[in-house]
């Protein structure tokens, strides 16, 4: 088992690239509107929305493959999330609990098991140490595959190969698109590019399944996340056990023994 990994300074960044990549909404998620857009694209985004997934809880275990050039590591996961007030990550190796992350509308707190450590920061200062703007609206509708808002106002459709479409917003020489499959009305891939900052990420969704027998879920999560300040680093979820609206504990609590790691 690798120490570094589970180190003060590794856990923050790699629960919020388990969990959203770079979450790259603004600093509040914008509503769905159909300024700026055709007829014939508000319609499109109508279906969209319409096989959104939409849940008050959610919980689901995932497999994971973590490599950042330097470092590669094979975990599993416990992921729950209550709608709009937390997400809360339990991570596993060889059969023990390693870490435990709570993510909540302002904060990121975790336990270190394997140092016997705790830390806490605000959402604000993982977005000045790691480039990465997080915010928890963000996190839940990559978690759940869904479209995540950026700046409805210049969104533009753009054909793409094999029956697909682009579906782009800009906003301060930002990029966000989906990759929508035009057949299934559904999220193939969500891309952000912000060129000012040397910063990108790309998340591919695949081996989608039935959930709840209404629900169209993507199993499997390919990020590739690259910023000046971690390199390449890509993180693949696989997803199993999904069960949706069924409350969860979300406890955590920090044995007396342990210390708290200085930023």
């Amino acid at each position: 088992m690798n120490r570094r990994f589970f180190s003060g300074q590794t856990t923050p960044l790699l629960a919020v690239a388990l969990l959203a990549g770079l979450s790259f909404s603004c600093s509040t998620s914008k509503k769905a509107g159909n300024a700026g857009t055709t007829d014939a694209s508000a319609l499109i985004l109508r279906k969209l929305e319409a096989r959104q997934l939409n849940a008050a809880w959610f919980e689901a275990k995932a497999r994971i493959d973590y490599d950042d050039g330097d470092l590669a590591v094979k975990a599993s996961a416990t992921i729950r999330m209550q709608k709009d007030s937390a997400v809360w990550v339990a991570v596993r190796k060889l059969g023990f609990e390693v870490a435990r992350v709570l993510i909540t509308p302002d904060s990121l707190f975790y336990i270190d098991r394997f140092n016997n450590e705790f830390g806490a920061y605000g959402l604000d200062y993982l977005s000045r140490e790691y480039q990465a703007p997080a915010n928890l609206t963000a996190i839940q509708n990559l978690l759940l595959g869904n479209l995540v808002y950026f700046n409805p106002a210049a969104r533009t459709l753009k054909p793409a190969e094999g029956g697909q479409f682009w579906m782009e917003e800009t906003y301060a020489g930002q990029l966000v698109r989906h990759r929508i499959n035009e057949n299934e009305y559904r999220v193939d891939s969500m891309e952000y590019k912000d060129l000012a900052a040397g910063r990108s990420m790309m998340m591919v969704l695949g081996e989608y399944g039935p959930l709840s027998g209404k629900h169209n879920f993507s199993y499997l999560r390919n990020l590739t996340l690259e910023s000046q300040e971690t390199g390449a680093i890509k993180v693949e979820l696989k997803f199993s056990e999904v069960e949706l609206d069924v409350p969860k504990s979300l406890s955590f609590d920090i044995p007396e023994r342990y210390s708290r790691r200085s930023k």
